[in-house]
């Protein structure tokens, strides 16, 4: 894969300024940056040329350069089961243990089928920073964290994110209220292109070149790349159902777990 940011860094180009020189959307450069996922062929020529035009490269030596981001450090470690199960344990996490990294998440093996899982945590106050640094692993790394307790080692990435407004907020058990946690699953954007599994997963939180909000998916378009998202509150002229399309998001996370506010 081409080092995209190394690249665009020789330009002095941010994310939103190669995306309106190659007509490629911010999105997809933040998840080729981040390694999440690959260019196309169409659009990987397209950088090509760009950057072979802009650099005085060749075309060979700039497909030479390669992301660090291509060499696999993770520890193999078992499957996700299809239902995450996962308890809050705030902040304790244990000085000893026998230690696993699977992407960005770390776990210590408390005993066997106890292990704890750091999960990085996005608050309210946080949202403005993360959605200029999402794709950075420097600024991922600085993040604050919580600990949730799982049965199993997952191959997934999480991340906690907390709610803002009451959208999600009405007389029934699926509420989600304003100041709550939400731990969600990221999904690779790779997979977008098929139909997600909206009836498995009712909750998600979509990270957007608008913001950061957690809806109820209940359509998606796949020929058309767009997701329509619901509310549960029932004031639906504040919280009318509304349209994204897909190269406007930056991120999905599947949500697998509530954290009350408390």
């Amino acid at each position: 894969m081409l080092n995209i940011k190394e690249l665009r860094l020789k330009l002095n180009l941010s994310q939103q300024q190669l995306a309106d020189a190659t007509g490629i959307s911010r999105s997809k450069i933040g998840q080729w940056e981040a390694g999440n996922a690959n260019p196309k062929v169409a659009d990987f020529e397209t950088l090509v040329n760009f950057f072979s035009g802009n650099l005085g490269l060749t075309e060979t030596e700039i497909k030479n350069l390669t992301s660090d981001g291509d060499k696999d450090t993770h520890v193999p470690v078992k499957p996700l089961r299809k239902k995450a199960n996962a308890t809050d344990k705030g902040d304790s996490y244990p000085e000893e243990g026998e230690r696993y990294i699977r992407r960005s998440n770390e776990y210590v093996v408390v005993e066997e089928g106890n292990y704890r899982l750091k999960v990085k945590k996005v608050d309210q106050k946080a949202f403005a920073g993360y959605l200029a640094g999402w794709a950075d692993p420097q600024y991922i790394e600085s993040l604050p964290f919580t600990i949730v307790t799982v049965k199993e080692f997952h191959s997934g990435e999480y991340r906690s994110f907390e709610v803002s407004g009451d959208s999600m907020d009405y007389d029934g058990k699926r509420a989600i209220e304003d100041g709550d946690h939400v731990i969600g699953r990221r999904m690779e954007q790779n997979l977008w292109s098929s139909k997600l599994h909206i009836k498995q997963w009712r909750e998600w939180v979509i990270v957007h070149d608008e913001g950061i909000v957690v809806k109820h998916i209940i359509k998606h378009d796949v020929e058309n790349g767009i997701i329509t998202c619901r509310s549960y509150n029932d004031d639906k002229t504040a919280y009318p159902d509304f349209d994204l399309h897909l190269d406007d998001v930056y991120e999905l996370y599947n949500v697998v777990k509530v954290e009350k506010n408390r």
